[in-house]
């Protein structure tokens, strides 16, 4: 549904200030701050949502009756007898600042360099178009972006190396047409990881069952809802679990095959309480890469010349790690575990996580990067010039 008195379009504003300076050498140097925010952007949220606590027996916090059908639930919404639907406007807000530095050194001795490094951060309510936020309070959706990726170096160069042979075997054209004329091209690339956080078939967990007195889906479990619903009392809230310390602590990353996040770090929040939501709950695998290009020209006249090429992509054939598993099987499973003969879910806690392990072996691979992607790739190439 639009909202028939939104007038407004997105906008985007940018500025920036830089400061350059000649250090010498035909180097520049250039530093700047850079900002854009955009207003207006297009988003969504549910209209008229299911009031929280509203799907609660009164006077508890156990969810009524077959809470997780959507029949039930429709006859909590206040438009009855119609579902769920969305509410779309231009409310929306994201911003981006960074430090932004370049060096430029023109041809000197044979060198010509471009290096830029920034250092930048993303915030914003969604990453996509027309993301759903929280209907009860959207700043919970306010956060890093999965897109913002805090440093970037790139380095582009050419270099013409010396010509050995005119330099010091200056009546030998044999020496002359093997060591003159190369000429040497790279670009090399740094960057963060991107934000990762949990995600999965509760909105941000994977399954998550419930044991009355050790013995599952008994006694008040029978009516367990593993969702907003039963935590929120509406299914309009979504269910994030909550992160209890920084992710990446105590884990002894070895490469693919083992854990770059601990699962110990994460577990349900009580009955009613919030989880974490803020993005990232922490970062993916860094990468870099190299690629070079070695040129020789073969002068034949003065118009004409042939060109070697050898080029290699990913010279070092160094594989970027994939981000940590995120799927059906590699999402964390969680118990939710009440005493016996319990009288509210809010009695309950959470087990650990049951799918992990540190080998990432059999199924557990909860926090693991399990492959890596990315080989060496080289060309060779003749050309004619005339």
């Amino acid at each position: 549904m639009y909202d028939q008195h939104d007038n407004h379009g997105a906008e985007n504003y940018s500025w920036n200030f830089t400061v350059d300076q000649d250090v010498g050498l035909k180097t520049i140097v250039e530093a700047a701050y850079v900002g854009t925010v955009g207003r207006h952007l297009y988003i969504e949220n549910i209209f008229a949502p299911i009031p929280l606590g509203a799907m609660f027996v009164p006077g508890t916090e156990n969810p009524v009756p077959n809470a997780g059908n959507s029949g039930v639930q429709n006859s909590f919404r206040y438009y009855k007898p119609f579902g769920a639907f969305d509410l779309l406007h231009h409310v929306s807000t994201s911003n981006y600042n960074a430090f932004q530095m370049t060096v430029r050194r023109n041809v000197s001795h044979g060198l010509t360099l471009l290096a830029s490094y920034t250092f930048s951060k993303t915030l914003g309510y969604s990453g996509s178009f027309n993301g759903t936020v929280d209907p009860f309070n959207s700043k919970l959706n306010y956060g890093l972006q999965s897109y913002s990726l805090p440093q970037i170096l790139n380095v582009s160069y050419i270099y013409q190396l010396p010509n050995l042979g005119a330099k010091y075997l200056n009546g030998n054209r044999v020496a002359r047409g093997f060591l003159d004329n190369w000429q040497l091209s790279g670009i090399t690339n740094f960057q963060s990881g991107a934000p990762q956080s949990y995600v999965g078939g509760s909105g941000t967990t994977g399954t998550i069952n419930c044991y009355e007195g050790g013995v599952e889906n008994a006694g008040l479990c029978g009516n367990f809802n593993a969702n907003g619903v039963g935590w929120y009392g509406t299914p309009d809230r979504t269910l994030y679990p909550t992160i209890l310390f920084n992710p990446q602590k105590g884990v002894n990353f070895k490469g693919v095959g083992s854990q770059w996040f601990n699962p110990a770090s994460v577990t349900l929040p009580q009955i009613n309480q919030l989880g974490t939501t803020e993005v990232p709950q922490f970062l993916g695998p860094g990468s870099n890469n190299w690629d070079m290009t070695l040129f020789k020209s073969f002068p034949l006249g003065e118009q004409r010349r042939l060109e070697f090429r050898f080029a290699a992509f990913d010279l070092f054939n160094r594989a970027q790690l994939d981000t940590p598993a995120q799927d059906a099987v590699a999402n964390p499973n969680i118990n939710w575990m009440l005493p016996a003969n319990a009288t509210s879910f809010n009695q309950g806690t959470a087990s650990a996580v049951l799918n992990a392990s540190p080998s990432c072996t059999g199924g557990n691979t909860v926090g693991c990067i399990l492959d890596k992607h990315g080989h060496r790739e080289m060309e060779f190439a003749l050309k004619f010039y005339f």
